[in-house]
C-alpha cells in the first residue's frame, strides 16, 4: 500500500444555462447523438471499438472535431462496458442507438470556454459559439472562480436538458491530492461497505476506538432490486425506449442516494482529528466471488464501488486523505487475539471462540480494516509493525435513509461483550 498519491481529483460543477440561442444548443445535443449512433453502428459492423479504426470512416456530422472525436469516444467505451457487463449478466444487451437528443460532452477551449464566474460560451458547430449566463449552488460558484483564478484546470463539459431547461456540468481537476502526515497523531477510519450497510469505525494508531457509524442502504438495495425486475419484463417485451428511460431513472436515483450517504459519512469523518479513511482494495471483486448466481446477481446490482468512489470523491476534496487495505480476512479476523481460523459469522453477529469477543460481524471487519491500516503506515516509516488492539467497543448509532432524508435511531444490535 503506497501512502503517496500520484493521481488528480476531478470535481463537477453543476449550473444552469441561460443561453441567447436555445436552438443551437439543441441542435448539438441532436449531432451529437446522430454522430454517436453512427459509431456505434460501426462498431457492430466492423466488429471492433478500436480508436484508430473508428477514426478512419467517414460519418456525417457538423460537430466541432473534438466534440465528433468525443462522441466516438463516447461509442466505443459504451461497447467495452457491454462487454464487461456481459461477462457478468448475460442477458447484457449491446449498446442501443439513441432516440432523442443526448447530453454532449465538450472538451475546454475546442468545445466551451468560461469567459467569468457567471458567463459561458459553448461551441455548437464550427464558427457558431453560443453565449450563456451560468447560475449554481454557492459552493460550485466559489470552486469556479478558483478555477478561473488557475488553482484548478478545467476538463470536459457536459450540456444536457432537464424539463425543458439546459444546464453545463463542467469538471475541474488538481494534482493536489491529500496525503498523510507522519508527524500527526491520525484517526484512521475503517470503511465496510457490505451488502446492506457502510460501517465506519474511527480509531486511534494505539488501538482507542472513538466512535462507530452504521449507515443503513438496504432502501436503496430494495429499489434497485425494483429496477431489476422491471427491466427484465421490459427487456423481455422487447420496450426498449422505456427500458432506456427506466435505466436512466435508476442510475439518477442511485447517484441522488449515493451523494446523501457519503455526504454524511463525510460530515462525521470531518469531526475527527486528522482523519484519514481507509477502504479494502475492491479490485477483482466481481470476479472472486463465489456465492453461487443466485447471489452473485444480488451483489452484482449493488453499488460497491460507486459507494466507494462517492467516498473517496467527497473526502479528498475535503482535504481528507484515501488509502486502501488489502481485503483479506477482515471479515473473519478477531481484533483482540488475531485469530482468524476459528471465528464464526452468523447473521450480523461475529463470535471468535479463541478469545470470546462478541460484536457486530460490520463493525468488526471495519476496526480491521482501521487498524491494518495503522499497522501498514508505521510499517512505511520504520516503525514497528504492530496491529494495534483495541482498548474499547463503544456502543454505535445506525443511520437509514428515509423519505425524509437520513435519519438516526439507536443502535440495532445487541452490545458488544468481551
Amino acid at each position: 500500500m503506497g501512502w503517496s498519491c500520484n493521481e488528480e481529483l476531478v470535481r463537477t460543477l453543476k449550473f444552469k444555462l441561460e443561453p441567447e440561442d436555445t436552438e443551437s444548443l439543441d441542435l448539438l445535443r441532436e449531432e451529437f447523438r446522430s454522430c454517436y449512433n453512427q459509431y456505434i453502428k460501426l462498431t457492430r459492423d466492423l466488429e471492433t471499438t478500436d480508436r484508430r479504426t473508428l477514426e478512419q470512416q467517414e460519418v456525417e456530422t457538423d460537430l466541432v472535431e473534438n466534440t465528433r472525436q468525443i462522441a466516438l469516444e463516447t461509442a466505443a467505451k459504451a461497447v467495452e462496458n457491454y462487454f464487461e457487463l456481459r461477462d457478468v449478466q448475460k442477458n447484457a444487451s449491446y449498446p442501443r442507438q439513441k432516440d432523442t437528443p443526448m447530453t454532449a460532452t465538450l472538451n475546454h477551449r475546442d468545445g466551451y470556454t468560461v469567459e467569468d464566474p457567471s458567463t459561458v460560451k459553448i461551441s455548437t458547430i464550427p464558427y457558431n459559439r453560443v453565449k450563456a449566463s451560468i447560475t449554481g449552488r454557492r459552493e460550485d460558484q466559489i470552486f469556479l472562480r478558483k478555477a478561473l483564478n488557475g488553482q484548478f484546470q478545467f476538463g470536459t463539459a457536459d450540456v444536457l436538458k432537464k424539463n425543458g431547461d439546459h444546464y453545463l456540468h463542467i469538471t475541474i481537476r488538481t494534482e493536489e491530492v491529500p496525503e498523510i502526515q507522519v508527524e500527526q497523531d491520525n484517526t484512521f477510519i475503517g470503511v465496510d461497505i457490505n451488502e446492506s450497510n457502510v460501517m465506519l469505525t474511527a480509531a486511534k494508531e494505539d488501538g482507542e476506538i472513538l466512535d462507530t457509524l452504521y449507515l443503513d442502504y438496504n432502501k436503496l438495495k430494495d429499489k434497485r432490486n425494483e429496477y431489476f425486475t422491471k427491466k427484465k419484463r421490459l427487456k423481455k417485451a422487447g420496450k426498449w425506449s422505456i427500458l432506456e428511460k427506466l435505466s436512466a431513472k435508476e442510475e439518477a436515483a442511485t447517484q441522488d442516494f449515493c451523494h446523501k450517504l457519503t455526504r454524511y459519512a463525510v460530515r462525521w469523518i470531518k469531526q475527527f482529528d486528522n482523519p484519514v479513511v481507509v477502504m479494502e482494495d475492491l479490485t477483482g471483486m466481481t470476479e472472486d466471488i463465489e456465492y453461487g448466481a443466485k447471489m452473485n446477481k444480488r451483489l452484482h446490482r449493488l453499488p460497491f464501488r460507486k459507494l466507494q468512489q462517492f467516498l473517496k470523491y467527497k473526502s479528498e476534496w475535503s482535504g481528507v486523505p484515501v488509502e486502501y487495505v488489502d481485503a483479506e480476512y477482515t471479515s473473519q479476523r478477531c481484533p483482540l487475539c488475531g485469530d482468524s481460523d476459528n471465528t464464526t459469522r452468523r447473521s450480523h453477529r461475529f463470535k471468535c471462540p479463541n478469545c470470546s469477543h462478541q460484536d457486530h460481524a460490520d463493525r468488526n471487519a471495519s476496526i480491521n480494516i482501521a487498524f491494518r491500516a495503522a499497522a501498514t503506515f508505521e510499517t512505511s516509516h520504520d516503525t514497528d509493525s504492530v496491529v494495534p488492539s483495541p482498548k474499547n467497543f463503544p456502543s454505535f448509532r445506525r443511520v437509514r435513509l428515509t423519505a425524509a432524508g437520513l435519519s438516526e435511531q439507536a443502535d440495532p444490535s445487541p452490545r458488544t461483550t468481551t
